[in-house]
């Protein structure tokens, strides 16, 4: 019994996420401008939630807006607006680091509501010691695992190759 609830209830999820995902996309779109306008330098991000159930909006602090539209969304209050991330982003580790040897990847994860650098896990205590060198705010960074440089093309083929 338990078992087939579990299936009727799994198909009734499956069949009602995509209408969720919908109405969650069509809310953003309504008031995602409305609410970065209102919140300027004290929005950190928005993301839809992974059952498609919920909106949440990252925020540094209260904003002056319509409490309406806030009720549509899960207020989130973090550390770092979206700016001074992107800031941190672009001006320290990219400028300081723009090819180096250890990072393979930096982006912006608003749910973590930090800078993400991608490198091997076995290089994180080397770059950390270099951040620390640099006197950089390592509670910005989040570490994330990655085993080597992505190549998102072929190589060309410039005849030396046999087929």
């Amino acid at each position: 019994m338990i078992k087939i609830l579990f299936v009727i209830t799994s198909l009734l999820l499956a069949i009602n996420l995509p209408a969720r995902s919908e109405q969650a996309n069509s809310l953003m779109e309504e008031h995602s401008r409305y609410i970065i306008e209102k919140a300027g330098d004290k929005y950190a991000g928005m993301w839809i939630s992974d059952d498609n159930s919920t909106i949440t909006l990252a925020l540094t602090s209260n904003i002056d807006a319509d409490k309406n539209v806030l009720k549509k969304f899960h207020i989130k209050y973090v550390q770092y607006s979206l700016l001074e991330l992107e800031s941190f982003q672009n001006s320290v580790l990219r400028r300081q680091f723009p090819e180096h040897i250890y990072i393979y990847e930096t982006y912006i994860n608003q749910k973590k509501n930090r800078v993400v650098i991608k490198a091997k896990c076995e290089n994180f205590e080397k770059l950390k010691k270099l951040l620390k060198q640099r006197k950089i705010d390592l509670d910005k960074i989040f570490f994330e695992n990655q085993d080597g440089p992505l190549n998102l093309f072929n190589p060309i083929d410039d005849g030396r190759f046999e087929r």
